[in-house]
């Protein structure tokens, strides 16, 4: 998804920031596990007084990030076995 794909929600028209929930709902997060993504930081956050909004843009830029997307499988440690008896 790029900027250009963003078109707000339900109502067709482009907007520049987003819910924390509606940006976690985008990779699949709840909404307290949103909420906590962005107390971390995890989330790029505009702080209104108590209201809390998402930048559609940095968001994006964020989540298109490679490095934020896992390479491979996880890296495993090897097991020693030791001498059959």
């Amino acid at each position: 998804m790029t900027n250009a794909d963003w078109s707000g929600p339900d109502n067709g028209q482009a907007t520049l920031t987003i819910t924390v929930p509606e940006a976690g709902r985008m990779v699949g997060l709840s909404r307290n596990a949103s909420y906590a993504a962005a107390q971390r930081g995890e989330i790029p956050v505009l702080r209104f007084g108590a209201l809390l909004r998402v930048p559609v843009a940095a968001w994006l830029r964020k989540i298109e990030q490679p490095e934020t997307i896992a390479e491979g499988p996880a890296k495993v440690a090897p097991i020693k076995i030791g001498k059959r008896k």
